[in-house]
């Protein structure tokens, strides 16, 4: 007996076609193919798809993390808390105290304007020469530095007549000082007859 292994069959008996000079069938080598090409198509879909999965995990998480913003703070307005108020004396006082000042500005213009037309008042004094009385009121008048006129009753008729107009008791010195007759001589008449003229002067500007 022969111990040579037997020949395998020429033909397939899962498909009943010829084998190839090898044994193999063609129809059972295609379909191992197949079979190897599914598992290594499920295995690379399957990676594929974890693939997919990680990155748009990544995705998620980096929008999670990154592309969402944080509302700005709220903006606080600092308010700056209000001025005590003086209380109500302080502000009495100081008005009283502004109108009080201001009436010393306007007293204070009021005196100087009055010394300045004091100046002007006409001033006429009837006088005699033998008269002492009126030689002291021409020499208060020049010493105060106001002007006047000096008329001499005893050399005009005319002046004479005048003055017993405005003095009928004819006695010197008569003075005229604005529109006020002064009979005699005092310095406090006078300087009070020349400051009313000169402050009604005032007054009527």
């Amino acid at each position: 007996m022969s111990s040579e292994p037997l020949p395998a069959p020429r033909t397939c008996q899962k498909h009943g076609v010829m084998r190839d000079p090898f044994g193999h069938c063609v129809l059972c080598r295609r379909e191992d193919k197949g079979a190897d090409d599914d598992d290594t198509g499920a295995r690379t879909a399957g990676m594929l798809l974890v693939v997919l999965a990680v990155g748009v995990g990544g995705v998620l998480v980096y929008k999670g993390t990154h592309g969402r913003k944080e509302p700005p703070p709220p903006v606080v307005a600092v308010v700056a808390p209000p001025a005590e108020a003086p209380p109500i004396d302080d502000l009495v006082a100081a008005k009283e105290e502004a109108l009080a000042a201001e009436r010393s500005r306007d007293v204070e213009d009021r005196r100087v304007s009055v010394e300045r037309y004091m100046k002007e008042v006409p001033i006429v004094i009837y006088t005699t020469k033998r008269c002492d009385t009126c030689r002291a009121a021409t020499a208060f008048l020049t010493g105060k530095g106001y002007a006047f006129t000096d008329l001499d009753i005893d050399e005009s008729r005319d002046d004479l007549a005048a003055m017993r107009a405005r003095n009928p008791k004819n006695t010197v010195p008569t003075m005229i000082v604005g529109d006020e007759v002064i009979v005699g001589f005092g310095p406090s008449l006078v300087l009070g007859a020349i400051y009313r003229d000169a402050a009604k002067r005032v007054h009527q500007r």
